[in-house]
């Protein structure tokens, strides 16, 4: 919320009818509709909220949710399960499936275990290793659409040598991406050449395609100080992530290639709140990471991730801040005109390109396996599955 800026864009909601509302905004903002559209703006009932806050459980509003979609809460069970029921009330009517249960299970390999047993019906984001079992199962069928994410390597721009242009261009100019997307991805991804994926309305075509390049990474270490290179860690979290099916693997090959230009690459991998506490302190070299798209806007992926606001918010693993950069991300929402917003866009690709506080890596591809008994599952393209319209043949 206030790393979008909406703490300061909201003046004031007015109720207008029983079905309607009216937002007064401080300023413009394009990119206004598309974040209420985003699956994390939902509605919530300030009732509940209310009468949480005063019985001092504030926590339910998360843990036991209550809403208006398709199916209602009924059961949740630490790391365990959360089960729905059909919400008969539900104003596009009623849906086909009396019951929904989520089943948490983080590992891919006890995911494939349960859909090939007939335990779940559905698989969220099967590795890429695992695509060839799924295809020999007749009774099994993939759905595969390219994913509004990227992979990227964020580098701690108030840290030295991090610091310097120089660096941070010559460790992404030694990186062989290729070689990632072959071991780690498995043709399930892409090259980034910008922070944007290539079907995002604001990506830049003319985006230069990321090549490793050691001589020049050489010779952009000398123009640094540093012609003997100089040692770094990298904090990795564990496990997969949809836009990163392997990082610890992806961080062994990156320490493979820096070792080429003498960059001596330490690899730090901690649990997700430990390398949270280390971010907020700044206490930190570099760091593996990616990011999701919450809606189609390119706001939501350059604003969330390198404005200066996102700093103080704690979303940017960078702490890179241009006020240029900045401003050109405000002018951009604050213009009804499309050919505007995409020319602010491009420069603000550009700029990346050039700066470079994040590397981008890659952008995977969304990928779900299901049971082909099972119809009518929508796979969404910012994460998330649709079980609203869900049948069995």
């Amino acid at each position: 919320f206030a790393s979008l800026g909406l703490d300061h864009l909201l003046r004031s909601v007015h109720k207008t009818g029983p079905y309607q509302v009216v937002f007064e905004l401080t300023r413009p903002d394009a990119s206004f509709l598309a974040t209420l559209a985003s699956d994390y703006a939902v509605v919530l009932s300030a009732e509940y909220g209310q009468a949480m806050l005063a019985a001092g459980t504030p926590a339910l509003l998360d843990s036991h949710p209550i809403g208006t979609g398709p199916f209602r809460f009924k059961e949740y069970r630490h790391n365990e399960f959360i089960r729905f029921e059909r919400h008969p009330g539900y104003w596009r009517g009623p849906a086909p499936l009396e019951q929904l249960v989520y089943d948490i299970t983080p590992k891919s390999s006890k995911r494939l275990a349960k859909l090939l047993t007939g335990e779940c019906d559905v698989m969220s984001y099967p590795s890429a290793s695992q695509l060839s079992v799924i295809q020999q199962h007749d009774d099994l069928t993939l759905a595969v659409q390219p994913g509004m994410n990227v992979a990227f390597l964020a580098l701690n721009t108030r840290r030295p040598p991090f610091n310097k242009v120089q660096v941070r261009q010559a460790i992404a100019s030694t990186i062989n991406v290729p070689n990632l997307l072959q071991a780690v991805y498995f043709g399930t991804g892409q090259s980034a050449n910008s922070l944007l994926p290539p079907r995002s309305w604001g990506y830049d075509p003319s985006s230069p395609s990321r090549k490793q390049d050691l001589e020049r990474a050489r010779a952009l270490l000398k123009e640094a100080g540093l012609p003997q290179g100089f040692e770094m860690q990298v904090l990795v979290p564990p496990g997969s992530r949809p836009y990163n099916p392997d990082a610890l693997k992806t961080a062994q090959l990156i320490r493979n290639d820096l070792a080429e230009v003498g960059i001596r690459l330490r690899i730090v991998q901690q649990e997700a709140p430990v390398i949270e506490r280390r971010l907020r302190k700044g206490n930190y070299d570099s760091l593996l990471s990616g990011w999701m798209a919450d809606n189609a806007d390119p706001d939501n992926f350059f604003r969330q991730l390198l404005s200066c606001n996102a700093v103080a918010q704690g979303n940017n693993d960078s702490r890179w801040c241009n006020p240029a950069f900045d401003q050109l991300l405000d002018d951009a929402v604050g213009s009804g005109k499309l050919s505007f917003r995409l020319r602010n866009y491009y420069y603000a690709q550009r700029m990346l390109n050039e700066q470079l506080p994040l590397i981008p890596l890659a952008h995977a591809l969304r990928i779900q396996a299901s049971r082909k008994d099972v119809l009518g599952l929508e796979l969404m393209p910012f994460g998330g599955t649709s079980f609203n319209q869900v049948h069995r043949e």
